[in-house]
């Protein structure tokens, strides 16, 4: 067989072998939808939003500098920094699990647990995963809470307020059975076809004029029918 292959030869390949492509497409495509369907449990997230201050100012309409201070403003980044560490500490997240008798380790809570300044702000967004919207929820509020608790009883201020309550998402988060189904029947598609240019590579056997032409390099002169066939047309 020839190191290149034409268009036309691919498709031609591709027609005989059509029953390997459908036949890998279709188990993949099975098998994708099995996997998401029974084996990966649907995640929703629930997110909330808090805002640091280095201390508790008052703004004053006397005052038109204390609406603004750019210099408390970048320390109160960095506070949200620490604070967002804070939150993903053992002594924010056992508690939760203990009073919402959650049936996971610190660790397992930690993997569901996302905490980071958004970008140029004094906020921090707390997120939490969980298999329901409701469970989601909860758990967000609680570490949320917990951890106000925690700032005031170990650095003695209370420079946190929330700013959202934790809301969940309508949809799951992590990939849905439709999506993945695709994904899989995609790639079935692609192993498919190499399987079946493999197979056809490996295939040395010449069932026509044009593969002799093909293998030897000589144009056939004639060919001898099969007369078989032609008594029982």
């Amino acid at each position: 067989m020839r190191q290149t292959m034409e268009i036309s030869e691919l498709l031609e390949v591709l027609g005989k072998r059509k029953w390997i492509v459908a036949f890998i497409t279709v188990f993949t495509a099975l098998a994708g939808f099995a996997y998401s369907y029974f084996l990966v449990n649907p995640m929703y997230r629930a997110d909330t939003t808090l805002m640091v201050s280095s201390s508790k100012g008052t703004v004053s309409a006397d005052d038109p500098a204390s609406y603004i201070d750019i210099g408390r403003i970048s320390v109160n980044q960095m506070i949200a920094v620490t604070y967002g560490e804070i939150v993903k500490s053992r002594v924010v997240l056992e508690p939760v699990i203990e009073e919402l008798d959650l049936d996971m380790s610190y660790e397992e809570l930690l993997d569901r647990t996302v905490s980071e300044p958004v970008e140029a702000t004094e906020i921090i967004r707390i997120s939490v995963e969980a298999e329901s919207r409701n469970d989601a929820v909860t758990i967000a509020n609680k570490i949320t809470e917990v951890f106000v608790e925690e700032v005031v009883r170990i650095l003695k201020v209370n420079n946190v307020e929330i700013i959202d309550r934790a809301a969940a998402t309508e949809e799951p988060v992590n990939m849905s059975p439709v999506a993945l189904t695709a994904i899989a029947a995609a790639a079935g598609v692609v192993i498919g076809i190499l399987v079946a240019l493999i197979v056809d590579y490996r295939d040395n056997t010449l069932k026509s004029a044009e593969d002799i032409e093909r293998q030897i390099g000589i144009p056939v002169i004639g060919s001898i029918p099969d007369f078989g066939k032609m008594k029982e047309d």
